[in-house]
């Protein structure tokens, strides 16, 4: 939904709160017409989204905004880019990173914080500026973040309304884009070196561009226009949203070619309201709603030109009744388009992450799933799954799925099912025979022992086959920590074995403080006694 203050929970891409004035579980795939429906909704989120696509990667939230989320393909493959227990969401993705938001603090002392990520919790990067009190990341291409943030007036107040930005790729790169006269804004799409997005002064929103500065703003709304949103660009076109009175009043999927003069309507079926959300390879994608801006919304798409108006919706199964299609990417060789975004689950209430898919030939998509970082110490097992999932109609024919090991002194290959035509310190291979298309899929799970403490053992599963129409997702990775080494006669637990290591055992034992987590009784066998101080002389004395 179009708000003129800043968003400190995610983005809510919808029609304008109050466009009224004008008028005063889940399954796991199905397919249609060559469109196959894949749900992303990860096992046990009670809601979520699907907001971009770039490539093998699909990035979202759960939860309502609780969790920022990374995908290869299928819900199994679901990654969580929290850090820790702070809630996050990632609303854009490409080139391997993700951008998003993320809380930093409690209370009344929680700020949102812009963020980017590289796949793991771990890659976070704090792109908050100096100058704001919160910051979101909306949208992003290869080299560039655009988005909003909230700044501290001169008055000290921590509440008012968002101002437009960008980045290109570290917090020292923060461009304020809002142009002279202005106050508020939001950027929420960029390719091409353009960014797109709304200024807010009239409170309900009018469509502007930048290119990468405040003073190279350009104003798109056209004098007939009540109000309007950029919500995307494709470096040359900009789409969104407009809202006129004439010739008939409503909100409509708008295309500008970067002027006010420029715009031109893409249609939507008579009776309803559209908005475009976002546009790749020369498609783009958004959704529809009954007149009141709210009801009965359906995905739906367009190929650049007015009357193109296409129906996706139409392709989920019937306990999905309403959708919304938030990011496109396209593969230029094949032509095959993927679409994600979220059904509305009509049994649960609840938003589901989904997917379309549609291309010729076969679409195998590689999705390896890692145990959980730290599940597995030295010595114990490490179970990975892969599955390779067919997003084409046609059938793949002989389909061999290769797995590269880490290396022997990381982990080492224990067990697999099915079983592997064949085996090697570095690699596994598998015959999965053909794989049905349009939506069907094969799981392979892999068994590793644990054998480096305190290493990142990393999988890479690649799938292929001859009648392969799209290869960016036949390959992917998947990472899982091992417990770190930790030797039991550091009992200071500064990372040495020393005489500080002794002193610390021998306070301990004799009733002083111990380190946090130690205890006198050494040994383990329950009570504290002399054969713990000979225990831990001996570990003493035993190199680690």
């Amino acid at each position: 939904m179009f708000l003129s203050t800043i968003r400190v929970s995610g983005v809510s891409r919808g029609m304008f709160p109050l466009a009224i004035a004008l008028c005063a579980g889940g399954f796991a795939s199905s397919a249609s017409a060559q469109w196959t429906v894949i749900n992303l909704h990860p096992a046990g989120a009670t809601e979520s989204e699907a907001r971009a696509i770039f490539g093998a990667q699909q990035s979202g939230m759960s939860n309502v905004s609780s969790g920022a989320l990374l995908w290869n393909g299928s819900a199994p493959s679901v990654i969580h880019l929290n850090p820790g227990s702070a809630t996050a969401v990632a609303n854009g993705v490409s080139a391997g990173r993700q951008g998003g938001t993320v809380t930093v603090g409690t209370g009344v002392n929680a700020r949102t914080h812009a963020a980017l990520w590289s796949g793991t919790s771990q890659s976070l990067v704090d792109m908050h500026p100096a100058v704001a009190y919160h910051s979101i990341v909306q949208s992003m291409d290869e080299t560039t973040q655009v988005g909003s943030f909230l700044a501290v007036d001169a008055s000290g107040s921590t509440f008012g309304a968002g101002r437009p930005c960008m980045w290109s790729g570290s917090v020292a790169s923060f461009v304020d884009l809002t142009p002279a006269g202005f106050e508020t804004g939001e950027a929420r799409g960029a390719a091409g070196g353009q960014q797109v997005g709304a200024t807010f002064d009239n409170f309900f929103g009018t469509a502007c561009m930048w290119y990468g500065s405040a003073e190279s703003f350009v104003n798109l709304q056209p004098d007939s226009a009540l109000f309007s949103a950029a919500q995307c660009t494709d470096g040359t076109y900009q789409y969104g949203v407009i809202g006129i009175l004439e010739p008939v009043p409503g909100l409509y999927p708008a295309r500008w070619n970067g002027s006010a003069d420029s715009w031109v309507n893409l249609g939507i079926p008579d009776d309803h309201w559209g908005e475009v959300h976002a546009t790749h390879g020369g498609v783009q994608v958004g959704y529809i709603t009954d007149t009141d801006g709210i009801s009965n919304s359906k995905a739906c798409m367009w190929t650049g030109e007015p009357g193109t108006y296409a129906d996706l919706h139409q392709y989920l199964p019937p306990l999905l009744t309403e959708s919304n299609a938030l990011g496109i990417w396209r593969h230029s060789a094949s032509g095959t388009t993927y679409v994600v975004g979220y059904g509305l689950n009509s049994s649960t209430n609840q938003r589901e992450a989904i997917m379309w898919v549609n291309g010729p030939g076969t679409n195998l998509i590689t999705s390896p799933v890692a145990p959980a970082d730290e599940s597995a110490a030295v010595g114990q097992p490490m179970t990975y799954s892969v599955r390779v999932l067919n997003a084409g109609p046609l059938a793949s024919g002989t389909t061999t799925l290769t797995i590269d090991l880490p290396p022997s002194g990381i982990a080492t290959f224990a067990s697999a099912s099915p079983a592997p035509a064949s085996v090697t310190a570095t690699q596994v291979t598998f015959n999965l025979g053909s794989v049905a298309g349009s939506g069907a899929f094969i799981d392979v799970s892999i068994t590793l022992t644990a054998v480096g403490g305190g290493s990142t053992a990393t999988i890479t599963a690649t799938a292929s086959s001859a009648t392969e129409a799209d290869p960016t997702n036949n390959s992917a990775s998947a990472s899982s920590r091992i417990q770190p080494h930790v030797c039991p006669a550091d009992f200071d637990g500064d990372g040495t074995v020393d005489f500080f290591d002794y002193d610390s055992f021998v306070t301990c034992f004799e009733g002083g403080a111990c380190p946090p987590g130690k205890t006198a009784d050494f040994d383990g066998d329950g009570s504290v006694d002399f054969f713990d101080y000979d225990a831990f002389v001996v570990a003493f004395e035993t190199p680690c």
